[in-house]
C-alpha cells in the first residue's frame, strides 16, 4: 500500500498525462517517469500505462463520436489486428530491455519529424489513399500494436502517423479512431498482465479514474482547437520525447 498523498498525486498526474495523450499520443512522457518515481518497477509502470488507455478511451470516445471524428469502416480490421498484437506484445514485456528500445525509438521519431516539413498539409486534411497504401498500413499498424503493448513509449504518436500517412486521416480522426480500437486492445493486454502478475492494482485503479477525466478534457480541447493546433502539440511532444529518450540512462 502507498501513502494517501501518492494516490492523490497519481490521480492528478493521470489527468494531465491523459489530456496530453488524447491530444498527441504522448501521455507516456509524463506518466512513465512519475510511475517510476513513486517506486514501481519499469515493467509494472509500462503495464499500467498500457492498461490505463481504457480510461482515456472511455472519457474521449463520446466526444469523438458526437463530432463524427471516428472512421468506422476501419474499426473492425484495426481491432482484430490490435488484439492479436496486444496479446503478442504484452507477453514480450516480460523480457523487455528498456534502454535499448529507448535509443531505437528516439531515432525513428527523428525520421518522422521530417514529414512535418516535407508536407505542410500532413494530418490537416483528409486524403483518399490507395488500397496498396491501406495494405501497407495494416501491416505497420499490426507491428505497432505489438510494440505498444510491450514498451508503449511514443506508441500513440507512431500509430497516429501510421493512420495519417497510410489511410489519409487527419490527426484528430487518427487519434479518435485509434482510441476506439485501444479500448479492446488495452483490455486484452490487461488480461495478459493480470495473468502474469505484473500489475499494481491500487495505483492502476486511481490511474484509470484520472484518465477517464483526462480523456474527456483532452478530446474536448482537440476538437475545439482543430487539426493545426493538434499538429503543433504533437510536434512539441515529439521533440521532448526524443530528448528524453536520448538522455535516458
Amino acid at each position: 500500500m502507498f501513502e494517501l498523498y501518492v494516490y492523490l498525486l497519481t490521480f492528478f498526474v493521470a489527468i494531465i498525462a491523459s489530456v496530453v495523450g488524447t491530444i498527441s499520443g504522448g501521455g507516456a512522457l509524463i506518466a512513465f517517469p512519475f510511475l517510476l518515481f513513486i517506486g514501481l518497477e519499469p515493467k509494472v509502470a509500462i503495464a499500467i500505462m498500457i492498461v490505463s488507455t481504457l480510461g482515456i478511451a472511455v472519457g474521449a470516445i463520446p466526444n469523438f463520436v458526437r463530432k463524427k471524428k471516428i472512421i468506422w469502416d476501419k474499426i473492425i480490421p484495426f481491432t482484430l489486428l490490435g488484439i492479436l498484437g496486444a496479446f503478442i506484445g504484452s507477453n514480450l514485456l516480460i523480457n523487455l530491455n528498456e534502454e535499448f528500445f529507448s535509443k531505437i525509438i528516439a531515432f525513428i521519431l527523428i525520421l518522422l519529424l521530417c514529414i512535418f516539413f516535407i508536407n505542410k498539409d500532413f494530418g490537416i486534411k483528409e486524403i483518399k489513399k490507395s488500397k496498396k497504401n491501406n495494405l501497407f498500413g495494416y501491416v505497420i499498424y499490426f507491428l505497432l500494436a505489438i510494440y505498444s503493448s510491450f514498451f508503449g513509449v511514443a506508441s500513440g504518436t507512431f500509430i497516429i502517423y501510421c493512420l495519417v500517412y497510410f489511410f489519409g486521416m487527419t490527426f484528430i480522426q487518427a487519434n479518435a479512431t485509434d482510441l476506439f480500437v485501444l479500448f479492446f486492445v488495452s483490455f486484452t493486454a490487461f488480461l495478459v498482465f493480470a495473468y502474469n502478475g505484473i500489475l499494481e492494482y491500487s495505483i492502476l485503479a486511481i490511474f484509470l479514474f484520472g484518465t477517464v477525466i483526462g480523456g474527456h478534457i483532452g478530446s474536448s480541447i482537440a476538437i475545439k482547437k482543430g487539426e493545426k493546433w493538434v499538429k503543433i502539440v504533437i510536434f512539441v511532444v515529439m521533440i521532448i520525447t526524443i530528448l528524453k529518450l536520448l538522455l535516458y540512462n
